[in-house]
């Protein structure tokens, strides 16, 4: 009896435009009318004519879109090595530790922070902003971060044997508490030092001779970044003559390079007109003499 009112309402409905699929109300349920053969014919005919149309883009531009959008070319390193040294010599800065960061394993494959942070009151652990946890003491004054897989990194000592010394007394306070781990693969990762020079640097002129090894953008950052190749080092080089150096696994590295640096490239870009050592002041200075030579 249904489907004798369905079609007797199908064959009501008006023929003038038997293509379009049109929605029918009834007692307040929505009716989708099928499409007849002949509509889904002319639907893909439609939808063909509609796809010649679109024109398919080249390879080749596709390629230059994606050569647009390349990585910037990363800046050299100099080659220490090869510096004309200057016969005239000034005393060389003398330059400190300031942090060595070391790694090393505590001969476990697992360790289950969660338990040993809830056990013990000097270790913090909150998985929601670090996956490690953090452990700290007073002397020497530093700061461990224990991972999960075994793995742990000592940071905040100023020495070699001071990071080393802050590795096994963090594994011998673990030792204590009843944590079965041990001292193994000890291996220094970045010493970060820093030594002043008692005088304004020409930065400007620094970056313009020794342009495809430095970066300096005076407007993000006040500081001229210098790399070298053997071994890898990054120096930070600031108006005022302050200098931080990173990237040295030992203390001789930072030594020799240093050395050769300062006397090297450094002592040449040494202001000697002007000794004022503020960066902002130095900025405004150098945009106070390109709009002059421009006008």
């Amino acid at each position: 009896m249904k489907n004798f009112w369905w079609n007797t309402f199908i064959n009501l409905l008006p023929k003038k435009n038997p293509i379009c699929v049109r929605n029918i109300y009834v007692s307040k349920q929505i009716y989708r009318v099928q499409p007849t053969t002949r509509n889904m014919r002319k639907r893909k005919a439609e939808n063909i004519s509609k796809e010649s149309d679109i024109v398919a883009a080249p390879i080749h531009s596709i390629s230059e879109k994606k050569n647009k959008k390349s990585k910037k070319p990363k800046k050299k390193r100099i080659e220490i090595e090869k510096l004309e040294l200057p016969q005239v010599k000034i005393a060389l800065p003398i330059f400190k530790l300031q942090n060595v960061v070391a790694t090393f394993n505590l001969g476990v494959d697992h360790l289950d922070l969660r338990a040993i942070a809830l056990a013990k009151p000097f270790v913090e652990y909150n998985p929601q902003k670090f996956a490690a946890a953090s452990l700290r003491i007073r002397n020497p004054r530093t700061t461990a971060l224990a991972f999960a897989s075994g793995n742990m990194v000592c940071t905040g000592a100023r020495t070699e044997i001071e990071s080393r010394y802050a590795g096994r007394k963090y594994v011998r306070i673990l030792q204590k508490h009843g944590i079965p781990v041990s001292f193994r693969n000890f291996k220094i990762q970045n010493i970060v030092a820093s030594s002043e020079i008692p005088h304004a640097l020409q930065l400007v002129e620094l970056a313009a001779a020794y342009g495809p090894y430095v970066s300096y953008e005076p407007d993000l950052f006040p500081g001229l970044v210098f790399r070298t190749s053997a071994p890898k080092l990054v120096f930070l080089i600031f108006r005022s003559g302050k200098v931080v150096i990173t990237g040295a696994k030992c203390r001789s590295e930072i030594e020799s390079t240093w050395s050769a640096l300062f006397h090297g490239i450094i002592q040449k870009f040494i202001d000697k007109d002007d000794d004022n050592t503020s960066s902002s002041d130095y900025r405004s200075l150098q945009r106070r003499k390109n709009h002059n030579n421009k006008y």
